[in-house]
C-alpha cells in the first residue's frame, strides 16, 4: 500500500514604499539678486527600488528651482538633488522666505514627504570715501583739481550722493562733478571730480579744509567723509638793484 499526502502554502511578496527628504542648511543668507543653494537629501525607505517627483514652494514667491527634479533611488538608499534659490532684487533687508521641497513616489502619489528651508535677505551698506591728492597748492586764481573716489563697501549695488564744504572763511566755494554716482556694484568703485578756485584776493600761505560727504540714497543713515587741503603759495622773487 502506498501511503503519500501533500501541502502547499502562498509566498506574498509585499511590496513596501516610503520616503524621507531631508535639506541642508536649514538657513540659508546672501544680498538681493544672489542665489543661495541647498542639499536636498531624499531617502528612499522602503524594500523596492522607487522614482520620486520633486517640487519645491515657497511663502514669497522667489521661485525657487530643483536640478535635477526627479530622482530614482534604490530601497535604502539615498541622493541628493540641488535647491536654488534667487533672492528678488527688491527684497527687503530681513526678509525671510520658507521654502518647501517635496518628494512624491511616481508609482504612488500617497507615498511622499517635505521638508523646509529659510531663505534670508541680508542687506549690508557700506560706503568709503578718498581724495587724491590729499594736498594742492596754487597761486590766487587757480584752481586745484581732486579725484574724489567712492567704493562701495556693502553687498548690493547702491546710488551715491555727493556733497562738499570747507573751512575758509569766507568759503572758497569747491565743487563736485557729477554730484552723485548710480549703480555703484558691490565691491566697485566710482570717481568724481572735486574742484577748487582759490580767491584772487588769498594771501600766501592760506589753506582751506575741503571735505567730501557720500550719502547712500537708498540709506541716508550710511555715508562716509574724506578730507582734502589747498593752500596758497606765492613765488616771492627778490628784488635786486645795482
Amino acid at each position: 500500500v502506498q501511503v503519500s499526502a501533500e501541502n502547499s502554502c502562498t509566498a506574498t511578496a509585499i511590496v513596501v514604499r516610503g520616503v524621507e527628504v531631508s535639506v541642508s542648511p536649514p538657513e540659508n543668507s546672501g544680498a538681493p539678486e544672489n542665489i543661495l543653494t541647498y542639499k536636498v537629501t531624499v531617502k528612499n525607505m522602503g524594500n523596492i527600488a522607487d522614482n520620486y517627483n520633486l517640487a519645491a514652494s515657497d511663502d514669497k514667491g522667489w521661485i525657487p528651482r530643483l536640478t535635477p527634479s526627479s530622482l530614482e533611488v534604490p530601497p535604502g538608499e539615498n541622493r541628493t538633488t540641488t535647491l536654488l534659490v534667487t533672492i528678488p532684487r527688491n527684497a527687503a533687508h530681513s526678509t525671510r522666505d520658507n521654502v518647501t521641497v517635496t518628494a512624491t513616489s511616481q508609482r504612488d502619489n500617497k507615498v511622499k514627504d517635505n521638508a523646509s528651508c529659510i531663505a534670508h535677505a541680508v542687506i549690508d551698506r557700506r560706503v568709503e570715501v578718498s581724495i587724491s591728492p590729499s594736498y594742492d597748492n596754487g597761486v590766487p586764481g587757480a584752481t586745484l583739481s581732486y579725484t574724489v573716489t567712492v567704493a562701495n563697501r556693502g553687498n548690493v549695488a547702491d546710488n551715491y550722493d555727493l556733497t562738499v564744504s570747507d573751512s575758509a572763511v569766507p568759503s572758497w566755494n569747491p565743487t563736485v562733478s557729477p554730484t552723485f554716482l548710480l549703480r555703484i556694484a558691490a565691491g566697485g568703485s566710482g570717481t568724481a571730480t572735486l574742484s577748487v578756485t582759490i580767491p584772487s584776493d588769498a594771501g600766501h600761505g592760506e589753506e582751506d579744509n575741503i571735505r567730501v560727504v557720500a550719502t547712500s540714497r537708498e540709506n541716508v543713515g550710511v555715508s562716509a567723509t574724506a578730507s582734502c587741503e589747498a593752500e596758497v603759495w606765492i613765488l616771492v622773487r627778490p628784488e635786486v638793484s645795482i
